[in-house]
């Protein structure tokens, strides 16, 4: 694919599948290559995410979930300065593999402790992976999105995303699918050596669109990148102070703590119910039909998010703009926690997860990574990636200690309704804030 010209010609309206796409001439690779990066990093997860969720149910909601939580967000903080380090001294179109190939050895070394432990070592070893897991999803996914938002303008994010999304999404389903199909016949073992295969083909193509991304070809206007072997440069506290200081990134990272929060929130009470559901004689046998529940409600939840992408998002998200998109799931979220109010049930905690999942992934999630596309390159790969790991995990943390606090029922039900209510109010200041910066950046160069 040739550089853009300095003066592109004037473009036609998109007609038949580039209309449905909102796809224009030269974009179709690089969207099919980052389709591609996000369908297999999150086939990757959702692999393990069931073994996860099954693990986390194993653990005392009062005694030993907060304190693996509490480990978890010190593990992320280190693990973000180690990513911050990598970050300033790699090539721009290394820094994704590096990481993708640390996250396959370390998902190996797991199936080998699992296949050479048992009894209290193996739980030991179960703790330890509930840690991993919930640091090497938010890194992996906020690498390959930092990477997507480095390699599209703006205008493209506005008018993209909503269909890379598509490509998590159908990942998401894929893994759960994957898991369910296979757990009862090669066990949750093995599972980890499928989820590492995907990763790799996530690095390849994290690699590729890297690279486009860093000689600026994956852009259908702006001017070329930096070289490719250029470092962004800097030090491993940078992301921290830029998040301090910039109000931007602030609203930002206090939009994705609450919706951290009230996640939190539902996400205990699943296996609060989970574990209630599945009490086998052996710890195996419980895990593995865990795993299969969490596995098919994760399928059905995206099922329902992949028919709203293909049909909706992209031009929802386009007549509403993202600033406005930001309000559907906070509000849906209030809604939710009122239901659970009036009806705590197994029945209206799974209406609750399902719209509140179908309507994050549908539509909140593209909106809140086109929030980082106004932003410059360091603050794409270092202050995002703090938002989306350390400050996603501070909020796990915090609402689950909440959670061994706080008596359950009314008073929990009212606690998560406020956080929902405070979410509801950033979302127009940070809406005024994203379409501001994105105005200021029409036209630039890259």
């Amino acid at each position: 694919m040739n550089l853009p010209a300095a003066h592109p010609p004037e473009r036609t309206a998109p007609t038949g599948w580039r209309a449905l796409l909102l796809v224009e001439p030269g974009e179709l690779v690089p969207l099919l290559s980052a389709c591609g990066l996000t369908f297999f990093t999150f086939s990757s997860y959702f692999i393990l995410r069931p073994i996860r969720d099954a693990i986390q149910s194993e653990q005392h909601l009062k005694t030993e979930l907060p304190w693996v939580v509490t480990a978890t967000l010190v593990m992320m903080l280190v693990c973000n300065a180690a990513f911050s380090f990598v970050a300033s001294r790699s090539p721009r179109r290394w820094i994704l593999p590096v990481a993708f190939q640390f996250f396959v050895a370390i998902i190996v070394l797991f199936y080998v402790l699992f296949t050479w432990t048992d009894g209290a070592v193996a739980a030991r070893v179960a703790q330890a992976f509930y840690v991993w897991i919930s640091v090497f999803n938010l890194l992996a996914i906020s690498t390959a999105w930092s990477v997507l938002a480095d390699a599209f303008t703006v205008e493209q994010s506005r008018r993209l995303f909503a269909r890379i999304s598509i490509g998590a999404t159908a990942g998401a389903m894929s893994g759960a699918a994957i898991t369910k199909l296979l757990v009862e016949h090669i066990g949750p073992n093995h599972l980890l050596l499928v989820s590492a295969g995907f990763l790799e083909v996530a690095m390849v193509l994290g690699w590729y669109v890297s690279r486009r991304a860093a000689t600026g070809q994956a852009t259908v206007e702006g001017a070329a990148g930096p070289a490719p072997d250029a470092p962004i440069g800097g030090g491993i506290l940078d992301g921290v102070r830029a998040v301090v200081t910039n109000p931007y990134l602030l609203l930002i990272a206090l939009y994705i703590l609450l919706y951290t929060i009230t996640s939190t929130f539902l996400s205990l009470q699943q296996a609060r119910i989970m574990k209630e559901l599945f009490d086998e004689e052996t710890v195996e046998n419980a895990r593995s039909l865990r795993t299969a529940f969490s596995a098919n409600i994760t399928f059905v939840s995206n099922l329902i998010v992949l028919g709203t992408q293909i049909f909706l998002t992209a031009h929802v998200v386009r007549f509403l703009g993202v600033g406005r998109t930001l309000f559907v799931t906070p509000i849906v979220t209030v809604a939710a926690f009122a239901l659970l109010g009036v009806q705590e049930s197994a029945r209206s905690l799974l209406v609750a997860m399902v719209a509140r999942s179908s309507l994050h992934y549908a539509i909140d999630k593209p909106s809140r990574e086109a929030l980082f596309s106004p932003l410059d390159r360091d603050a794409k790969y270092k202050a995002k990636n703090l938002i989306d790991t350390f400050i996603y995990r501070g909020g796990d943390t915090m609402a689950t200690w909440m959670m061994a606090f706080v008596p359950g029922g009314a008073i929990l039900t009212a606690t998560t309704l406020v956080a929902a209510l405070t979410w509801t109010a950033i979302s127009w200041p940070l809406g005024l804030a994203y379409e501001r910066r994105a105005a200021a950046r029409a036209g630039e160069p890259r």
